[in-house]
């Protein structure tokens, strides 16, 4: 005021209130968009968190400590479509170090159809509305899981992946119930022995 009264003579500037407003106690968050199908969820969620986007952390003692363990199991449909496909034989394998599943289609005789890859190698959520992905705990015999809209009852296990899992769970012998575990150990094939 004074600097405007000596230089332009200005005298009858109306006061104003510069008092600050009051902060809203509430915090906007932007809605987190619905996974596109490219990549995993964890990347998608990070182009939200972060202008430039950083990878999602990896546990990497449980990588290094279970980089080698694979557990097996045979799997087959559990709602076959027809005859053919209740004769259909899964191998899934279960990675323990990222808890990643792959599952190849068997050889049946006189089938008509290729063995091969059925599925690559990845994470696999549950089916529902939250992020959920499968783990070690959903690996039982005798149980129903749904991969990519395909149910299978998983059937049998392997050795090593029997004593896997006894090893990590001594309280739950219910986890390896229902399945031929001395046959399907030479079924399987030879490379989980030397796992």
């Amino acid at each position: 005021r004074s600097y405007y009264e000596q230089n332009f003579g200005i005298t009858d500037i109306p006061e104003f209130d510069v008092a600050p407003e009051a902060l809203p106690n509430t915090v906007v968050k932007a809605p987190v968009p619905q996974h596109s199908g490219v990549g995993t969820q964890e990347d998608s969620f990070g182009s939200v968190l972060y202008l430039v986007p950083k990878p999602p952390a990896r546990d990497l003692t449980k990588l290094l400590q279970n980089e080698k363990k694979r557990l097996r199991f045979r799997t087959q449909f559990s709602e076959p479509k027809d005859a053919a496909d209740a004769q259909r034989r899964f191998i899934m394998t279960y990675f323990t170090s990222d808890d990643t599943i792959s599952m190849y289609e068997e050889t049946v005789q006189n089938s008509g159809r290729v063995a091969g890859k059925f599925f690559e190698r990845s994470r696999i959520l549950k089916p529902g509305p939250q992020v959920i992905y499968y783990d070690i705990t959903d690996m039982v015999v005798g149980s129903v899981v749904e991969f990519h809209s395909h149910k299978f009852l998983i059937a049998q296990v392997d050795e090593f992946s029997r004593k896997h899992l006894l090893k990590l769970f001594p309280d739950r012998p219910d986890l390896l119930a229902g399945g031929n575990l001395n046959e399907s150990s030479a079924s399987l094939g030879p490379d989980t022995a030397d796992q």
